[in-house]
């Protein structure tokens, strides 16, 4: 078998011979089908016959007009082809091509597809869409079919580009920027998933803004919301260096989850955060201090016990003086 690159963009095309003119006529819906969307990104195309476990190439116009001669077994072409796959998804590419599978689940008519990556030439990964479809025949027992390779690695990208600043938009608080409500509560449950797979430990502070109503009534929200935006990126500096994650639980609550600790390296870092945030200046307002609640995470927690645990703790903090650190 030949492989062949196509373009500057990693584009490549297997070489098989030329449909045999015999299927021509039944070919033709099939090929109408896709017609539409063909003109320059479909790479290649295979018609394949299970039933005698025999291969046939269509001609590309994209590249050439000529002919294509080549013969392989369907088997064999697989056994090649999945070697161009990463490992982890081989799995998937052989159950979908699989005779079996085709014959179960097609129906004569019927087109499906996934996406997948393939290796060019240059040793490079890229994403294509994998298309098969049963050509329409009246003969329930015709198991042919036309393959077709869809180069969409640049879309792919793209797309995987823009779901993560969704995900991102999705995941943050606007304001402050770290985490919002919702994606803290999931790392709290990944935090409980990692200790009882991999019994990595994990501590969780509260922090609440003491007396923060009485900056916005005396400065007004917008200093308000810029004590918060400054807070946030104390905790982030305060914290650097640790596996953390921050964020923003309500009002001028903040969560934050430090991977790794033990009972007395958290309540240091718990306090160490205390005094940061009592000795950083913040604009207008002057200084703040926060209360801190501390909770090291037990085998037996839920993310609402564990909450439940540091909130407490904080609320602790508040009432016996505010400015401090309590552990519970």
């Amino acid at each position: 078998m030949s492989i062949l690159p196509i373009d500057e963009n990693g584009r490549y095309l297997f070489l098989l011979d030329e449909l045999d003119a015999s299927l021509h006529d039944d070919e033709t819906e099939t090929e109408n089908k896709v017609s539409s969307i063909q003109n320059n990104i479909y790479v290649f195309t295979m018609a394949f016959d299970l039933n005698s476990d025999t291969t046939s190439s269509v001609a590309l116009t994209e590249i050439s007009d000529e002919p294509l001669n080549y013969q392989i077994k369907y088997s064999e072409w697989r056994n090649t082809i999945v070697n161009m796959i990463p490992e982890d998804e081989q799995k998937l590419f052989m159950k979908r091509s699989d005779p079996d599978y085709l014959r179960s689940h097609f129906k004569p008519g019927d087109v499906d597809s996934f996406d997948i990556q393939m290796i060019n030439l240059d040793g490079i990964y890229q994403w294509v869409k994998l298309i098969f479809s049963r050509m329409d025949t009246t003969n329930e027992n015709d198991y042919r079919f036309v393959y077709m390779v869809q180069n969409i690695h640049e879309a792919t990208i793209s797309m995987k580009e823009t779901l993560k600043q969704y995900e991102e938009l999705a995941s943050t608080d606007t304001l402050t920027k770290v985490y919002n409500h919702g994606r803290i509560e999931t790392e709290m449950r990944n935090a409980i998933e990692l200790y009882q797979n991999e019994k990595m430990t994990a501590g969780l502070m509260i922090l609440d803004i003491d007396h923060f109503k009485s900056v916005n009534d005396r400065y007004g929200h917008a200093v308000g919301d810029t004590t918060l935006v400054n807070l946030a990126q104390i905790i982030n500096n305060a914290l650097a260096g640790r596996n953390i994650a921050v964020g923003r639980w309500g009002g001028e609550e903040f969560a934050v989850i430090i991977y790794g600790e033990s009972d007395e390296s958290l309540t240091a870092d718990a306090e160490m955060l205390r005094s940061s945030i009592e000795e950083a200046p913040f604009e207008i307002v002057g200084s703040i201090t926060c209360s801190i609640g501390v909770a090291m995470l037990h085998s037996d927690d839920t993310s609402e016990s564990w909450f439940k645990r540091a909130d407490h703790a904080m609320y602790t903090a508040k009432s016996t003086g505010r400015n401090r650190v309590c552990y519970e």
